[in-house]
């Protein structure tokens, strides 16, 4: 909330914000969204380019997701799992999500699985070479958004 406050009253220049939570602000002009962090345009924004547009590969997207304690027997797993994406596969569910920018990923337990083993994977790499000294980056007031992107191509290379 203090970051959204931030951002509209103008004492930030540049934030990294989720869409739900941005995308009133963007339609109505309150804020200028220069790319999405997400892997590819969204459907409701789709004249703001993704971030991979410029640096290929680049996706820190955010997501949610139900759990169940590790001992839940996997009938109620299964039962849970099948009766949230009967949820999500309702159209007016979807239409909602896609109005505020989000969209559905309606998967198995096993594949929530391995989207979280992925994301800790893929996170832990960041906070590693963040933690020893691998990045330096900033960008210096009245940069221009295509600096922004080269700064972030540097900052994010593997």
């Amino acid at each position: 909330m203090e970051k959204r406050r931030a951002k509209l009253g103008g004492q930030v220049q540049v934030a990294f914000g989720s869409v739900p939570s941005s995308i009133e602000h963007i339609r109505t002009g309150k804020l200028r969204a220069l790319a999405l962090t997400t892997a590819m345009r969204a459907e409701a924004l789709p004249d703001i380019p993704s971030f991979a547009e410029f640096v290929p590969g680049y996706e820190a997207s955010f997501w949610y997701g139900v759990g169940a304690p590790k001992a839940t027997p996997a009938e109620i797993v299964e039962k849970l799992n099948k009766e949230i994406n009967v949820g999500l596969a309702d159209p007016k569910i979807k239409a909602r999500l896609a109005d505020l920018g989000g969209a559905v990923l309606a998967l198995s337990p096993a594949d929530f699985e391995k989207l979280i083993a992925d994301e800790t994977e893929k996170w832990a790499k960041v906070i590693k070479f963040m933690h020893q000294g691998g990045v330096t980056c900033a960008i210096r007031p009245g940069a221009t958004l295509r600096r922004r992107f080269t700064l972030s191509r540097r900052c994010f290379s593997s």
